[in-house]
C-alpha cells in the first residue's frame, strides 16, 4: 500500500492508498461500538437543495432581494458561498420576517418530501455499529435508511427535544440537531439568525448535548463543513477545555472527518488543455480550521461520484459484519416514531 504523507494531525491520502489507509485509521473507532457518526449536508447533495440553493429559493418565495448580483448566482453558487454563513443566516432571517407562512411552506416544499433515489453512503453509515447518529440535515434520508435497515433499533430525536441520555439506551438515537422537516406539520428548524441565536443560547438543550458529545464521545464526521459560526465557537470552546483537562493524562477522545481532496483546473503549458491539479492552499485552510476543532482530517479522491467514500464505508461494514450486497432504495415506508 502506498503510504500517505502527514502534516501535524492532518493526513493526506494518496490515490492508491486512501481507501486502505482510511479503513485502518477508522476501524479502531468503529470496532469500539462507542463512536457517534455525524452526518452533514454533503450526503444529501443532489437529492435536496444545498445551503445556497435553499437561500435563493427562500428569497424568491418570500420576495426578498439577495442583495448581490442575481445573474451570477443563477450560474455560480460560489458567488453566494463567498458571502459566508452569517450572510446566509441574515437572508434567511429577512425571509422569515417578510412572510413566515411562505418561509415555512417553501422549506416544506424543499425538504418535506422523501427523495426517490439512493445515497449509498447513507445506507452504509446506518449499518455501522455506532453508538448514535447526529445530522444537521433537515431531510429524512437518514431516518428512512434506518427504517429500512431495522426500524426497531433507532430512536429519532429532533430539535428542540434533545438529550444526551438517549446515548447508551436500548435504541440508537438519530439526532436532528437543527430540526427535521416533514411534509406536513410545524417547521421548527435552525436556519435564520434568530433561530441560531435561540438554538445555541442558554435556554436551549442543544449546547448541552453538543458539549457532552464533543467532550466525551469519539466522533466520525462525514459530509460536513462545520462552518456555522455558532457551531465553530462551541467546538473551539470544548476543544480548549478538553486540552486543559487532558494535559498530562491519558484522555484522548478521537475525532476524524472524511472529506474530499481539493482540486483546481489549470491550463497545461504545453498542450493548453485543462488539467486537474491539487489545490493545496484550500486544503491547508480547511485543515487549519479542523485542527483548531480537534478533528483529524482524512481525505479521499471525489472522482467517480465519491465512490472512494462508499468503498471506505463498505470496508468498515464488512469488517463489522453488517454489510449486505442487496441495494437499499429510498422508499415511502412509514417513518420512525419520534
Amino acid at each position: 500500500m502506498e503510504r500517505p504523507h502527514s502534516l501535524g494531525n492532518v493526513t493526506t491520502l494518496e490515490a492508491d492508498g486512501d481507501i486502505e489507509y482510511a479503513f485502518h485509521e477508522l476501524w479502531p473507532l468503529i470496532e469500539s461500538s462507542n463512536c457517534v457518526v455525524w452526518i452533514g449536508s454533503g450526503l444529501s447533495y443532489g437529492l435536496y437543495p444545498s445551503w445556497g440553493e435553499t437561500i435563493k429559493r427562500l428569497c424568491k418565495d418570500c420576495g426578498v432581494s439577495l442583495q448581490i448580483d442575481d445573474d451570477a448566482l443563477l450560474t455560480d453558487d460560489d458567488a453566494l458561498l463567498t458571502k459566508g454563513a452569517d450572510f446566509y443566516m441574515a437572508l434567511a432571517e429577512d425571509c422569515k420576517v417578510a412572510d413566515r407562512d411562505k418561509y415555512n411552506a417553501s422549506l416544506q416544499s424543499m425538504f418535506g418530501k422523501l427523495a426517490t433515489n439512493e445515497r449509498r453512503a447513507l445506507s452504509l453509515l446506518i449499518r455501522l455499529p455506532a453508538k448514535g447518529f447526529v445530522t444537521t440535515n433537515y431531510d429524512r434520508l437518514l431516518r428512512e435508511q434506518a427504517n429500512l435497515y431495522n426500524s426497531t433499533a433507532f430512536a429519532p430525536r429532533a430539535y428542540p427535544y434533545l438529550s444526551a441520555s438517549d446515548l447508551g439506551g436500548p435504541k440508537k438515537p438519530i439526532y436532528h440537531i437543527h430540526g427535521a422537516i416533514a411534509q406536513h406539520g410545524p417547521v421548527n428548524i435552525v436556519l435564520s439568525k434568530s433561530e441560531y441565536k435561540e438554538a445555541y443560547g442558554s435556554r436551549s438543550l442543544l449546547p448541552g448535548l453538543l458539549k457532552d458529545l464533543l467532550s466525551m464521545q469519539d466522533i466520525l464526521f462525514v459530509g460536513c463543513s462545520l462552518d456555522e459560526p455558532a457551531m465553530k465557537r462551541l467546538f473551539k470552546q470544548v476543544h480548549d477545555i478538553i486540552k486543559s483537562l487532558s494535559a498530562g493524562s491519558q484522555y484522548a477522545a478521537r475525532r476524524y472527518i472524511l472529506i474530499e481532496k481539493r482540486f483546481q483546473m489549470i491550463k497545461d503549458p504545453v498542450s493548453n488543455a485543462d488539467i486537474r491539479v491539487p489545490n493545496d492552499a484550500k486544503e491547508r485552510e480547511e485543515e487549519k480550521r479542523f485542527e483548531a476543532m480537534g478533528i483529524t482530517v482524512l481525505r479521499y479522491d471525489p472522482d467517480d461520484n465519491h465512490t472512494h467514500l462508499d468503498e471506505i464505508l463498505q470496508r468498515l461494514c464488512i469488517n463489522a459484519g453488517t454489510y449486505t450486497s442487496q441495494p437499499v432504495k429510498i422508499g415511502y415506508g412509514e417513518d420512525l416514531p419520534e
